[in-house]
């Protein structure tokens, strides 16, 4: 499949991410704690299917992501508890300027084949999104906001050129290895919550039937997003254009809540608006 058809399922799945958070009524660190388990015991359930490189940097880069996954999900704690939850806006396209630059820096072989009127129109488009995604609903795009989400933002950049780089040395099937990384991520990710909760002698493990329930449906929808996301940033020709598509998150569940007739303050307009971009980025990438 082209790159730029992973990138969109990847969005849709991870836009159905936090409508299911909010039916859930259970503790934000108890399931990112047991959709984490659940994540790995998902991918390990595929063992046969995964194929591990023999190459250090691609555990280490695995790793880092996981530890990263940990630190960006209690900072997200800290913002909600201030209100400040929908920094979505904010986030991406600091990761998105600072993964194009960096690909850039370190890849200069495809710095070299930047020409012609497509990727300068595939620029523009992405620019275009990030401007509208200010537009497309209330967020907490703040100058405090900024400061808070960019090392995480940061970050993320790192994580996926590092992935990229990574993979274009790695012989062997796409598909598998990328497997391996998200379980080497996740068991990561679940250990970092366990030995916390262990540490933490306030910190308790609780499990219950709504709370299995969410936790192993978020387990399923991250698995398989972040599967298509990695695929995305393998294939396309810049890492930056296929996380351009988590834009459009926000675009999938106000056109969720029109079809079921739910209320949401995103601007229906500017989602439609936003479309059309994603639909010039797809042609001129």
């Amino acid at each position: 499949m082209p790159w730029y058809v992973y990138s969109l399922l990847a969005s849709a799945l991870f836009a159905i991410v936090p409508l299911q958070k909010r039916r859930c009524k259970d503790s934000p660190k108890d399931v990112m704690f047991w959709s984490s388990v659940f994540a790995t015991c998902l991918t390990l359930v595929l063992f046969p299917f995964l194929e591990f490189p023999d190459l250090n940097l691609f555990y280490l880069g695995a790793i880092f992501a996981g530890l990263t996954g940990v630190f960006g999900g209690v900072l997200q704690f800290k913002l909600s508890e201030r209100n400040m939850g929908r920094t979505l806006p904010v986030q991406l396209p600091v990761q998105i300027l600072a993964c194009f630059i960096f690909y850039c820096l370190l890849h200069p072989a495809y710095y070299s084949t930047i020409s012609g009127y497509g990727i300068y129109i595939a620029c523009s488009s992405i620019f275009v999104l990030m401007i509208l995604s200010q537009f497309l609903r209330k967020s907490d795009n703040t100058i405090v906001g900024l400061i808070t989400v960019t090392p995480v933002s940061l970050l993320f950049a790192v994580i996926i050129v590092y992935y990229k780089l990574i993979m274009e040395m790695i012989p062997g099937n796409p598909s598998n290895v990328i497997l391996a990384y998200i379980l080497v991520h996740y068991f990561t990710v679940a250990m970092c919550f366990l030995i916390e909760n262990i540490l933490n002698k306030e910190s308790t493990i609780a499990i219950s039937e709504s709370l299995t329930s969410s936790s192993l449906l978020i387990a399923v929808l991250y698995v398989f997003g972040y599967y298509f996301l990695f695929s995305a940033v393998y294939y396309a020709s810049n890492p930056a254009f296929a996380i351009t598509f988590n834009l459009l998150i926000p675009v999938w569940i106000k056109l969720y809540s029109v079809v079921v007739k739910k209320y949401d303050d995103a601007s229906l307009k500017v989602a439609l608006i936003m479309l059309l971009a994603f639909s010039i980025l797809i042609i001129a990438a």
